[in-house]
Parts: C-alpha cells; sequence; structure tokens
C-alpha cells in the first residue's frame, strides 16, 4: 500500500467477545469506523449472536448479557459489510493481534479468506509516547485530553481509538515517518533495544492490572497456551517472561517449554483473590492449554455408584453423571485410588464384581472360591445378608464405620509379624486409598451443609466485600454499601438461600468447591462469618447488619 500517512485509509476495529480464544470463543459485538483524510468515510456497530453461552464475567466486564444477544444476526452474516469496510484499508485496533485474530478466524470459518495490514495503537503508542505509566485504552485518552470513559463495549472503544489513531498519526509524521512501511517497522520495533521471550510487546504487559486476575498467555494462532492467576497480574506475567527463562521455575516444565512460542496475553481483572481462583479453575476447562496440567481432565473424574434398584448391587467406579435410582458418592479426582479403594472394598465385604444383573442358572467366577465374593449368583447367600454387606459399604463410604479398616489393619499387622513385608506393605496402601475416599467424600457431604455469608473491607472505603457460600458454592460476591437498609439484606439473602441446589455435587462443580473450601481455610480469621439457615435466610439479616458494621468500623474509625 502506498501513499503518505494522512492519505491512507484505515478501518477502526473493537470486538466483545465470549472469551480470549479466537479458536475457541465468539464474538458478542463489533464496531469498524473506516476513516481517510481525518474524515470518518463508513461506520458498522451492532451486537451479534455467538452461537454459545456468554460467561458470567464477561457479562460483568460488558454488561451484554443473552437476553442482549437473543433474535440479533450471526456475525458471519455482517462479514460481507464488514469486508467491504476493510477493503483496501489498514486494520487498526487497540492490541490489534486479538481482534485480528478474531477476525481472521472468523473469515476463514465463513470461507472468505482476508488478510491484511494491521496497525496496533497499544504499540505504538508505547512507542511514540514513552514514559506513560500505563497504556490502557482509558489512560491514554486521559493523557491526551480526549473525553473517554472505558465501557467495554465496541462502539465507544472504536471511537477513543480513532482519536488515539489520529493523534499518533499526528506524532508518526512530526518524526519524518511518511508511509505504511515505515510506521509498521516502528511497531515491530522491540523497546530499550531488548527482545522479550516469546516476543511479547511490552506496551502489552505494561498495560495489564496490578491488582488480582486471570492472564491468558497465547501463541501467534491466538491459541490459550497457558491459563495463570495473580494478586499483580502484571508482576506475574513479566516473571514468566522474563529472558532468562526460569521464569517458569522447576514446578513448571510444561510452560518453561512453550515460552518461545507465547506471542500475545490477554488479562481479566477480578475483584478478589477468590473469584481468581475460580475463573481460572473454569478458564482451564474451557481452553485445556497445553502448559496447564492441573484442573484440566475434570471430565475423568469418577464416581463411586452403586445402582440399589438392582436386587444384587454392585459397587462400581464410573465416569457417568449420577442416574436415579443408584448412591453416588463422589466425583474424586484421582481415578486409580477410586479403582484401588472399589475392589479392595467389593472384596473385603464380598460384593459381586460382575456386571449386570444376575439371572437364573448363571456359574460361579473364581472370586467365589477365592474367598473375595459371597456367591449371590449361585445362591450361596442370603438376599439379607448380602444386603447387609451392601448396607455396611454404604456405611463405610460415608464415614459411619471403620470396621472394613480395622479388621484389614489387624490383619496387616499379622502379616508384619510374619515378616510376610510385601503382603502387608501391599494391604497398607490399600487401606490408604479407602481411607483417602472416605476423606473426599466427608468432604463433599459437609459441604452441602456450609452455608455463609463472609464480610471483608472492599477496596472503595465506603464499601464491603460480601461473600455468599451457598451449599459449599460460591453462590455470590457483591460489593455493598457500609450502611445498607434490612431490607436490602433480607432481599440478598432471600434471593441467594431459597434458591434450589442439587445434593449431588456434579464434576464441574468439584474444583470450584475444594477451592472455596481452601481459601476459607487460609482466610477464616480475615472475614467476619454469618450462618444461614436456607429455611430461613431472612433471620440472618440482623447478624449479616452486624458483621458489616464491625468490618466497618476501623474504617470509620480511622
Amino acid at each position: 500500500m502506498t501513499g503518505n500517512l494522512e492519505s491512507l485509509p484505515f478501518v477502526v476495529v473493537d470486538l466483545e467477545t465470549t472469551g480470549g480464544s479466537a479458536l475457541f470463543d465468539r464474538v458478542l459485538e463489533v464496531a469498524a469506523i473506516r476513516i481517510q483524510n481525518g474524515a470518518i468515510q463508513d461506520r458498522l456497530e451492532c451486537l451479534v449472536e455467538p452461537g454459545m453461552p456468554i460467561p458470567p464475567f464477561v457479562t460483568r466486564i460488558t454488561g451484554i448479557n443473552q437476553s442482549l444477544v437473543r433474535g440479533q444476526p450471526r456475525f458471519e452474516t455482517v462479514l460481507p459489510d464488514l469486508r467491504r469496510i476493510l477493503d483496501g484499508a489498514v486494520l487498526v485496533a487497540h492490541n490489534a493481534s486479538f481482534d485480528g485474530n478474531f477476525l481472521a478466524s472468523a473469515f476463514q470459518r465463513a470461507d472468505m479468506p482476508w488478510d491484511g495490514d494491521r496497525l496496533c495503537t497499544l504499540r505504538l503508542s508505547r512507542r511514540l509516547i514513552p514514559g506513560l505509566h500505563s497504556y490502557r485504552l482509558d489512560s491514554l485518552c486521559a493523557f491526551l485530553g480526549f473525553t473517554f470513559v472505558q465501557r467495554h463495549r465496541a462502539g465507544p472503544d472504536a471511537e477513543a481509538t480513532v482519536h488515539v489513531l489520529k493523534h499518533l498519526l499526528e506524532v508518526a509524521v512530526g518524526r519524518g515517518v511518511e508511509t505504511l512501511a515505515a510506521l509498521l517497522r516502528l511497531q515491530r520495533q522491540p523497546l530499550n533495544n531488548k527482545r522479550h521471550k516469546g516476543h511479547v510487546d511490552e506496551a502489552q504487559v505494561a498495560s495489564l492490572p496490578t491488582s488480582s486476575g486471570v492472564y491468558l498467555l497465547k501463541d501467534r494462532q491466538g491459541k490459550v497456551v497457558y491459563v495463570g492467576k495473580s494478586v499483580n497480574v502484571r508482576q506475574r506475567v513479566r516473571t514468566h517472561l522474563r529472558p532468562s527463562g526460569t521464569a517458569a521455575g522447576p514446578a513448571q516444565p510444561r510452560l518453561r517449554r512453550r515460552l518461545p512460542h507465547i506471542a500475545d496475553v490477554e488479562a481479566i481483572e477480578t475483584q478478589s483473590e477468590l473469584e481468581a481462583l475460580l475463573l481460572e479453575s473454569k478458564l482451564v476447562k474451557r481452553y485445556l492449554p497445553e502448559a496447564n496440567s492441573l484442573l484440566r481432565d475434570y471430565q475423568d473424574y469418577p464416581f463411586i455408584k452403586i445402582d440399589l434398584t438392582d436386587p444384587h448391587p454392585r459397587l462400581e467406579a464410573t465416569r457417568e453423571r449420577p442416574i436415579d435410582g443408584a448412591a453416588y458418592f463422589g466425583p474424586f479426582r484421582r481415578a486409580s485410588v477410586v479403582s484401588s479403594a472399589v475392589v479392595f472394598l467389593n472384596e473385603q465385604l464380598g460384593l459381586r464384581q460382575c456386571s449386570g444383573r444376575l439371572k437364573p442358572g448363571q456359574p460361579a467366577c473364581a472370586l467365589l472360591e477365592m474367598g473375595k465374593c459371597l456367591g449371590p449368583c449361585v445362591g450361596a447367600v442370603s438376599d439379607a445378608q448380602y444386603q447387609g454387606a451392601v448396607g455396611d459399604a454404604l456405611s463405610v463410604l460415608r464415614g459411619e464405620s471403620t470396621s472394613v479398616q480395622d479388621r484389614a489393619a489387624e490383619r496387616r499387622d499379622q502379616l508384619g509379624e510374619q515378616l510376610r513385608f510385601e503382603e502387608a506393605a501391599e494391604l497398607r496402601d490399600r487401606i490408604r486409598d479407602l481411607e483417602q475416599v472416605v476423606g473426599v467424600q466427608q468432604r463433599l457431604s459437609a459441604f452441602a451443609d456450609r452455608n455463609l455469608v463472609l464480610v471483608s473491607p472492599d477496596r472503595q472505603p465506603d464499601r464491603v466485600r460480601v461473600l455468599l457460600v451457598r451449599a459449599g458454592r460460591l453462590a455470590e460476591e457483591v460489593s455493598l454499601p457500609a450502611r445498607p437498609t434490612p431490607s436490602h439484606l433480607r432481599y440478598i439473602l432471600k434471593r441467594v438461600y431459597l434458591a434450589n441446589v442439587g445434593n449431588q455435587v456434579t464434576k464441574d462443580e468439584l474444583d470450584d468447591l475444594l477451592i472455596v473450601d481452601a481459601w476459607l481455610r487460609r482466610h477464616r480469621t480475615d472475614v467476619q462469618e454469618v450462618l444461614v439457615d436456607p429455611a430461613a435466610p431472612h433471620a440472618a439479616a440482623p447478624a449479616f447488619g452486624e458483621a458489616i458494621a464491625r468490618v466497618h468500623a476501623p474504617a470509620i474509625a480511622s
């Protein structure tokens, strides 16, 4: 593309999306403004139906929810108009790798190949206006004197970027940059003659929040490679991208190997550390990043199932979702431990291990002869006796009885006295696996009775931060004024604690429950805690108000 900078056509684009991956997420809203010679020539702005659920954190940031996009056109139907506006122009965005990758992926899915020069006002600002504390779009507008309040909506953000672009072009021309090729070379120049590992621009890192949040490290194709969290996102990302390459640490070899491929970073600011922990868990499960080793395999979390509709139930490890008519325990994180515990409990109580329902005339298997099955298939045990063994298994898994572990421990000690150390060690490991499963199940059962309101100081001096935990789940996190009305507190309590919550924990919920539990253990002394009875949640309103007053009292005194 030839011609001086002032006469070239530019199209400023801003997209609001369901997440940070151009491969897996979709566009919610698009704004495109075509300018040439300083004048607006064309404009496109609309909400679009993403074809997938909008995550709550996106709604919180943008204000765009499912009802707003319902009935709106799909993004692919907007692409012809968007391509017409882009024709022959330079794409401009504040963080052009993000918006450009989403556009390129959308055009590719629609079989409308598109490519073109990309100009990033974030990178250019870092080079043409050095020394700023922040290069976020709202910070730049404030520095340059433009009236703009960051709204995370496509139209206002695109308009703000137009103003920033015009200023940057004026500065560039004033420094002798007169062609597009020269401008593109300028934005590619490393800062301070240093090239950061993974080629992530320092302007992007400098624009990240210094508060709690979640960050996504992405490759050149926009694929999320790693999801992390921190109470200071900017500092943590800088640590990862440190040129020494040791920042990932010996405990993160997956991340260390992939650091040279990191080309982009995105951050989602959160209101608290707990919100960051939960959001990290959800995003890891959503994108399955290669460099994350934990929280990825939740689909494989097993349950322990006893089908009580079967006259002769069997104990089994399964990845099926809970269904009616069966007793389920779990889910559990470690499949090998669950399998070991199930086999051990079956053998100790003589429960059958064959699949399917028993049929008349069915022959016995070798387990009967080995003394590891009661033999209901050949009538070696009465139905009442077999049901008693099933009841024993349920009692053990619920933590109501330790009879199986106690008998096994006695046998383990006998084997040790007989110098049969290998057999004793194997039995010791089986007991340990069963105890681990029972311990996790007891924690899960306790979660169902955990209904708490937690109050702590807020970032704003005249407000408090409130966490509402319902059946162990973080149901809601809100910021409330320091002197809320009693009716407002009663309304919040009824809205959250009268809602129906399932008794069975799902695979999707397990990690969140454990995260909330661990956070509560660490911060038990840092928050004011109010117990809530779900049958009468409004009764907790006075104690709720007193907790808020206690948290806010030091701030008032100071």
